[in-house]
This record gives C-alpha cells, structure tokens and sequence, in this order.
C-alpha cells in the first residue's frame, strides 16, 4: 500500500499538482502507520528528480510546495549533501546546492549535521547553501565556522554570513581580519567596505582599544579604519599616530601603523 502511496505522491509532484499532493501526504500522516514505515516511504518519494521539481518550482501554491519540500527534505537532506560532495558536473553541483539551499529555507535542522562533517568542502558545500538561504537562524552555525581549520571554509562562512546577519557580521570580519591566511583578510576588508561607516567605525574602534588583542590584529584594524572616509576613523588614527603613552614596540607598531593609514588617506 505504501508503494502505491508513494507513487501517487510522486504523481502529483510532477504534475506540479501540489494540492493534490499535499492531500496525498495528509493521508498517510494521518493513517496509523508506523513511523519507521513511513519515513522509508518518505525515502522513496524523497528521488533527486522530485526534490529538484520542488525546489525549482515557482507560481502557484508556495505554501504547500514547501510543507512537500520540507517533510522530504527531513528524510533527504543528509542524502543530497552526500550526493553534492562526489558530484563532478558543476551544472549539477549547483542545481544539488539550490536543492540543499531550499531545503534550509523550510527545514534548516536537516541540513546542519553537514556543518560537522569532516570534508572541509561537504562543509563549504552547506556553508554556501546557508548563505544563500539568507536564514537568520544560520547565523550562530555560521559564526562557528569562522575559525574553521581549513581556509577555503573560512572564506565562505564569511560570504554567508553578511545575508543571514547583515550588520551583526561586523564583529566576526574584524576578528577576520587578523587571520592567518592572506585571502581570509582580503574578503574580510572587501566585507567591511560593504557596510555603513556608522556600524564599522565604532566596532572598529572597540577592537583597537581592546589590548589583549595581538599587535597584528590592532595593526589589521588601523589599516581597515584607514581605508573608511569617515571623520570619526581619522580621529581615532590621529590620537594614536600622536600617542606618546608608551614606548614599547607594540605601541611604536601601531603608531606607525597610524600614521601610515593617515598619509594612505592624503594620496
């Protein structure tokens, strides 16, 4: 029976029939089924043509097209992140990360476990979808993968986060721009240059007066602070080109640095 439920469901997708369909998937939610049953019925619906119907699906019907995408995409997210990590086509790659991105914007828990993977690019993958989901609720997941141990992640999570968190993402692309890799820091300084002068500059300045970061990082966010126009950036580049405070090499370190980012704001 469920074989033929299956194939009904199925029917009725291709069709773009998704009333029918969500009528056809009711049914079996509310037969006395078991569960374990039911969801490898659900495994069977859940084929690469169906989802890919459902997540390329526009006009009429948007509520039940996602109650489908999200009830199949709970018993196949896992599998499609699979299938997109050995894809070689890039025409299919990114028909199978629109797929993982649709399935984040109604089900964002079933696609999470890829974050953890231990392939740093099933974990770029996933990142990539998040961030075109633009869900907010990816932003914490997001934000932990800042100090992933592969660079190639690290980039992305940082594309990913500015549609998720919009301004929120500052903190996370100054603490970016000390990174170790030089590609990290290059997309981080293009990321800030995005947002307004009014939500850069003071988090800009919070973290150069935060001593406990390393010189490099305070030498990182003079130069960001030298590159934005606004008054407020060239006051704080003033006092500290003028800062006679200490005469350590640290602070020599960012006095030049200063004063560096002043003369760069002249040419």
């Amino acid at each position: 029976l469920l074989r033929i439920w299956v194939a009904k469901l199925t029917r009725a997708i291709r069709e773009r029939a998704f009333l029918d369909a969500v009528a056809w998937m009711r049914v079996a939610q509310e037969a006395d089924l078991d569960s374990r049953l039911l969801d490898d019925a659900y495994g069977l619906a859940a084929s690469d043509e169906i989802l890919e119907i459902l997540t390329s699906a526009t006009g009429e019907h948007p509520e039940e097209r996602n109650e489908l995408l999200g009830q199949l995409s709970r018993r196949a997210g896992g599998r499609v992140i699979e299938q997109l990590a050995i894809e070689e086509d890039p025409g299919r790659r990114r028909m199978l990360i629109d797929v993982v991105t649709e399935i984040a914007r109604v089900d964002i828990r079933s696609v999470l476990a890829g974050l953890s993977d231990s392939r740093w690019y099933v974990v770029r993958n996933v990142v990539i979808a998040l961030g075109k989901s633009g869900r907010k609720a990816a932003g914490e997941p997001l934000t932990r993968l800042i100090d992933h141990e592969d660079h190639r992640v690290r980039i992305e999570a940082l594309r990913a986060l500015l549609p998720c968190v919009g301004d929120a993402s500052v903190d996370h692309l100054i603490h970016a721009l000390g990174d170790e890799h030089v590609r990290v820091r290059a997309l981080a300084t293009d990321l800030l240059g995005t947002l307004d002068d009014g939500v850069v500059v003071p988090a800009l300045a919070s973290a150069l007066r935060d001593e406990t970061q390393a010189v490099e990082n305070r030498v990182a966010v003079i130069e960001a602070l030298g590159r934005h126009g606004d008054d407020s950036a060239r006051v704080l580049l003033e006092e500290m080109a003028d800062s006679k405070a200490r005469f350590s090499a640290s602070a020599r370190a960012l006095r030049s640095a200063a004063r560096d980012a002043l003369r760069s704001g002249h040419e």
